[in-house]
């Protein structure tokens, strides 16, 4: 966050008057938008790069998130196992670090991917994974969505 108000601090006072906003109001939103990854139970969490950069170019919060492709994979992952609640998920250790392509859990993939992110850990060594952002968030259900719809039908 430190780094993102020292950094862009021009970007952020011009996005902050174009979409007529306090830079307090801005930097909320932007939070809530694009940070919240993290890479350990205990790290910081930090923002998308590639969003931030969007959202400072083109002034207004949309999802960037697939911009970059689409996650065909992973979705057809998701329909295979009948995995669609994937926020508050918990996860084990070894699974979190899976790189068995063959049996490796979606949660897991989901997190090294970066569509989950570590929350916490509990007295048991349980992560607990949940969406990083708003921006994800919205993407995935909008994906899963889509899938189910294509699976009824």
């Amino acid at each position: 966050q430190a780094e993102l108000e020292q950094d862009f601090s021009e970007e952020i006072e011009a996005t902050a008057a174009a979409m007529n906003l306090s830079r307090e109001a801005l930097l909320d939103q932007m939070r809530e938008w694009y940070n919240g990854y993290r890479f350990h139970y205990q790290g910081k969490k930090v923002y998308n790069p590639v969003s931030v950069n969007l959202f400072f170019d083109r002034k207004e919060f949309q999802n960037f998130w697939f911009a970059t492709g689409t996650p065909t994979f992973l979705i057809n992952l998701l329909k295979k196992e009948g995995s669609f609640q994937l926020d508050k998920a918990e996860i084990s250790a070894l699974d979190l670090e899976c790189a068995d392509i063959e049996n490796i859990q979606p949660c897991g993939l989901l997190y090294q991917t970066g569509y989950l992110t570590i929350q916490a850990r509990d007295e048991y060594g349980l992560y607990h994974l949940d969406y990083p952002n708003r921006e994800v968030k919205l993407a995935m259900e909008d994906f899963i969505l889509q899938a189910v719809g294509s699976a009824s039908r």
